[in-house]
């Protein structure tokens, strides 16, 4: 994961290296050959992180956000797709997914907003954008997709801490390692007792809602990297919202 990811909520203008890798224009080159066939003006890194590589490609035929996993057990690309198909005009547009077999990865070109994120623009843009925001908020929430329930979304994030954790290697301590282990199974129990009540909600929940992946398009905002969603409560958004904003921030 790049620094900058790290910092993103901290700092909005810092010098990133956005240029793709000679491999990543050439996977990009033959996923738009797939996809429209159409000669890319411009390509440069949008986001990078653990599960997929975002990149702005620009072509005669418009502006596309192209993500590509090297993880073919990852199936986050998948649900963004579904919810794209859900809901309409909140969120990006999904053109084309699927696999790429000569690669070997997993990938996806959607909509590019023109805008800028809340992460960058200040927080207490949500607060002016209010109604857009309820409006954007209420037409995820009341659509329906193909992702998961919530005890079954958290099931699959315990899983992701708990092959992490196992990966470590705790020969020079293994009651360190005990210790991590058991107390992140105590913790998955804690959060299925809390969480019972709205568990299974009948919402169409982002799941990983913070002011960067709120984008101020015009006087609209828009939601963007949904590959975290799962039918559950809305108020999960309301609160990943609150815990960014006034706990990480301190604000």
């Amino acid at each position: 994961m790049r620094l900058d990811n790290l910092l993103r909520e901290k700092i909005y203008a810092f010098v990133k290296n956005s240029d793709p890798s000679d491999s990543e224009r050439l996977i990009i080159e033959e996923i738009f050959k797939k996809f429209n066939s159409a000669e890319q003006k411009e390509i440069r890194l949008i986001d990078n992180n653990d599960d997929y590589d975002s990149f702005f490609v620009k072509t005669d035929c418009g502006q596309f956000c192209t993500k590509i996993s090297l993880d073919l057990q990852y199936n986050g690309l998948e649900v963004e797709n579904n919810v794209s198909r859900s809901v309409s005009g909140t969120v990006p547009f999904m053109y084309d997914a699927g696999k790429l077999d000569s690669w070997g990865l997993n990938y996806s070109v959607q909509d590019s907003f023109d805008g800028q994120s809340l992460g960058e623009l200040g927080k207490s843009f949500l607060t002016q954008y209010k109604e857009s925001f309820i409006e954007a908020a209420v037409n995820l929430h009341q659509s329906n997709a193909k992702v998961p329930l919530f005890s079954d979304w958290l099931n699959q994030q315990y899983s992701k801490q708990a092959e992490f954790i196992s990966s470590i290697n705790f020969s020079n301590d293994v009651e360190i390692g005990e210790i991590c282990i058991s107390e992140l199974s105590n913790l998955r129990k804690d959060i299925l007792a809390s969480f019972q009540s709205w568990m299974n909600g009948p919402h169409l929940v982002h799941g990983n809602l913070t002011p960067s992946r709120i984008i101020l398009c015009g006087q609209t905002l828009k939601f963007i990297n949904t590959e975290d969603s799962f039918i559950g409560s809305g108020l999960f958004d309301l609160l990943c919202l609150k815990y960014d904003i006034f706990i990480v921030t301190g604000k």
